[in-house]
């Protein structure tokens, strides 16, 4: 059996994932998880259980520690991992015959000759003799101009002060003042010339110094026809007085995902701090001036725009901000934010919603994907019971309405679809 033959017969085992021989990511804080949709709830009482950046000497020693070592021996035997339930679930809920999992796609992405002799070659115990970084998502630091409703103080500096007003000084981790950053810029320096994608996001990464760092010594070192990718809100295209769009144009392979979920008061609400005309100018600024960069819209699907969505992505459609390859990001935590903890009186309004909306965009554009919204059908019809339906619809409503008087804002007026269906649920007008 060929090397070839033998890693497609791991890929199929159910479980294998590329990540852990290829790509690092870290938090803020620095802390180590294998991916971005890692679910950190399931080691929550033990945040560093993949170890911290910032405390390693070496990259190669966080990576072939125990716990990376654990990991990659369960993902060669066809074992499943409980912090692997956000790609479980997404392969789970993707349209049928296709499997929009980051597993899937960094089993295909990130294979060579290289990197399946580096698979095949890992030690019994699990440790590599070589980490060979393909794919970097390191987030510096958590500064951030916005304070996005499903976010928190960890991924944004703005949240500090609400966040205290709202549970106290426990309200942020303990010794962590408005901004964290982590200290790891020389330790990714020697990977720099063999990474084929990074991927920016935050905080806010047009905000944090280290984004420009990077981008200038991949200039410098000759490295750019690499794939640089960015979750942004968009907000700002310079820093420091330096234009970020001229930075860019250096680089072959530039994708923005730009955060954004709606459109008007309902997207101002849930990105509290943006601007929908001053982002709609950045948007459309970035297609002008630089039309070598793939810039569209990722939203995230939650309680607060499920109804409203469908608005915002016909508005996509017609501007060409849509990527209709990419699928749809989904709120998970907190889980009263969760389209799967909505009342199912609800869910059923929102299929027959989407389901219309879908025949309609298949008589009139024949040959745009639907798969994504296709994706959105399939989770609403995702049943929970009625008792925790009960607890995140009552804490959903007290949330609002602590976030009116934290931020002065107004979630019944910014949000009248939201208000509709927790007065059907309440049965009475709030």
């Amino acid at each position: 059996m060929t090397n070839e033959e033998k890693y497609e017969e791991l890929k199929n085992n159910g479980s294998f994932c590329l990540a852990p021989w290829v790509h690092i990511h870290s938090l803020p804080n620095g802390n180590v998880q294998p991916c971005c949709i890692w679910d950190y709830q399931v080691h929550r009482n033990n945040p560093e259980r993949f170890g911290n950046i910032n405390t390693f000497s070496s990259i190669e020693k966080l990576m072939n520690g125990d716990e990376f070592k654990e990991l990659r021996k369960k993902f060669l035997n066809g074992e499943k991992e409980d912090g692997c339930t956000r790609c479980y679930d997404r392969s789970l809920h993707s349209p049928a015959d296709t499997d929009s999992s980051i597993r899937t796609w960094m089993n295909r992405f990130f294979k060579s000759d290289d990197i399946i002799d580096n698979v095949l070659d890992t030690n019994l115990d699990g440790s590599v003799n070589e980490f060979k970084i393909r794919y970097l998502d390191i987030r510096f630091g958590n500064i951030c101009n916005l304070k996005c409703r499903m976010c928190g103080h960890s991924l944004s500096s703005s949240w500090y002060e609400e966040q205290i007003e709202i549970y106290g000084p426990k309200g942020v981790d303990k010794g962590e003042g408005k901004f964290i950053h982590s200290d790891c810029f020389d330790k990714i320096l020697p990977y720099l010339p063999y990474v084929t994608e990074i991927y920016f996001a935050g905080g806010e990464p047009m905000l944090y110094p280290e984004h420009l760092k990077i981008l200038d010594k991949l200039i410098e070192i000759g490295n750019t026809d690499l794939s640089i990718k960015y979750n942004t809100n968009l907000t700002s295209l310079t820093y420091k007085k330096r234009n970020i769009i001229d930075v860019l144009k250096e680089f072959k392979h530039v994708y923005i995902g730009a955060s954004i979920d709606d459109m008007g008061s309902v997207v101002e609400y849930i990105r509290t701090g943006l601007n929908w005309e001053k982002f709609k100018i950045n948007f459309e600024t970035i297609k002008r001036d630089a039309p070598h960069i793939t810039i569209h819209a990722s939203p995230t699907i939650g309680i607060l725009n499920i109804e409203s969505y469908i608005e915002f992505h016909s508005f996509c459609l017609k501007n060409n901000w849509l990527n209709p390859h990419s699928m749809l990001n989904y709120i998970s935590v907190p889980e009263e934010m969760n389209i799967r903890s909505m009342p199912m009186f609800y869910k059923e309004q929102m299929v027959e919603l989407y389901q219309t909306y879908i025949e309609t965009l298949t008589n009139d554009f024949p040959n745009i994907s639907t798969r994504a919204l296709e994706e959105i059908v399939i989770r609403l019809k995702v049943e929970c019971d009625d008792k925790t339906v009960d607890i995140q619809m009552k804490k959903l409503y007290n949330k609002l309405n602590t976030f009116d008087n934290t931020a002065k804002l107004d979630w019944k007026k910014s949000l009248p679809n939201v208000a509709a269906m927790l007065s059907t649920y309440f049965g009475k007008a709030l």
